[in-house]
């Protein structure tokens, strides 16, 4: 009777195995497009092994349906790009995720509008963005809220009313970040008493020997490069940049770390150390990266709003790609309103080679 009833047991547990893999995987498949992929970019490589790594985890919708993806080559001409988003759109493809920086992508937002399919931008931080599109959503955090949270902690926190800043006006990522910082800054009464542009000014020993505080909104090559000329005219000045130097150190094993001690960034992510985040990911898939992060984000919110749509109507894809709540992020959680995805930053200072967090801004 034992032996009878531990057969019966096992069979019943195979059956129940047998039942829900059939649950997960109704050999029905949905097809996205994963655009602007330039093999010379690591920045992009990242992003894809986070995109790689989410899909390998969550490849199936919860009614069972696979989520696909094809990948298409980077194209500059704009032109070239309205023709392969029509491709694209033949091709069956619902939704297209693309790893184009902000000026190409609001390069692209004509032809975007004109084939209306729900469009993830990974990594661009522009406003622009989605003010001029409706079929946008942007997974990173944009330009004016990081210029507006450098304002309010130059001016609360360090109680700097003067302020330099290095901005680059021929890049649109630094351009906007400064302009955002400059009317919010002199909003709350500050004064901007040096502002350098690298695309026409070189700097010299005498430029910020009268400020103890510069405000870097550039690039994180143009960062690192920039800072170790102002800690080489004053070490004491106070150094305050946008996201990303920690992790551009880590990935050039060349560059001194201690070369950015006591510099604050403002970071979309909490950690980003292999010692930490990253031992929660595969590390085959993973690496380092901030944009890994945000390629793997970009994938959850995919699913999220495809699980909302059962009959996959891209009107239904890109309302829910845009307005939606309690996304579970990579660290934390993060919602969509109007296609900005809000989510929360943290102010950190660099010190001795690791993150010591600051401040959190919600």
């Amino acid at each position: 009777m034992i032996k009878f009833s531990l057969i019966l047991i096992v069979a019943l547990l195979l059956t129940s195995c047998s039942d829900k893999k059939e649950k997960f995987r109704n050999k029905k498949s949905v097809e996205v497009a994963l655009v602007d992929v330039d093999k010379k970019l690591n920045y992009q490589q990242d992003a894809i092994k986070g995109f790689e790594y989410a899909n390998k985890k969550y490849r199936y919708l919860d009614d069972g349906t696979e989520i696909k993806y094809k990948v298409y080559s980077h194209i500059k001409d704009v032109n070239s790009t309205l023709e392969q988003f029509k491709r694209i759109k033949e091709d069956g493809n619902k939704v297209i995720i693309s790893l184009a920086n902000s000026e190409k992508t609001v390069n692209d937002i004509e032809s975007i509008n004109a084939i209306k399919l729900p469009y993830i931008s990974v990594v661009g931080t522009y406003d622009e963005l989605i003010l001029k599109s409706k079929y946008i959503t942007r997974v990173s955090t944009s330009n004016e809220k990081i210029g507006n949270i450098a304002a309010y902690y130059i001016m609360d926190e360090l109680r700097g009313k003067n302020v330099a800043v290095i901005y680059n006006s021929k890049n649109i990522y630094s351009k906007s970040i400064y302009e955002a910082f400059i009317a919010k800054f002199t909003k709350l009464n500050g004064t901007i008493k040096r502002a350098v542009d690298i695309d026409s000014e070189k700097l010299n020993r005498d430029m910020f020997k009268e400020y103890k505080i510069v405000f870097i909104a550039l690039n994180s090559q143009n960062k690192y490069k920039y800072i170790k000329k102002i800690k080489e005219i004053d070490a004491d000045i106070k150094i305050i940049t946008t996201e990303g130097l920690f992790n551009y150190m880590l990935s050039s094993k060349s560059k001194e770390i201690s070369a950015v001690d006591d510099v604050v960034t403002i970071e979309q992510f909490k950690v980003f150390e292999s010692s930490t985040i990253f031992k929660l990911f595969d590390e085959e898939l993973f690496t380092n990266s901030v944009y890994s992060l945000l390629g793997y984000e970009s994938y959850i919110l995919l699913r999220t709003a495809l699980n909302k749509c059962p009959e996959l109507k891209t009107e239904c894809i890109n309302i829910n790609l845009r307005n939606s709540c309690n996304i579970v992020g990579a660290i934390e959680s993060l919602k969509t309103i109007s296609g900005h995805t809000q989510r929360t930053l943290f102010i950190n200072t660099i010190k001795d080679g690791t993150i010591i967090n600051n401040l959190i801004v919600h």
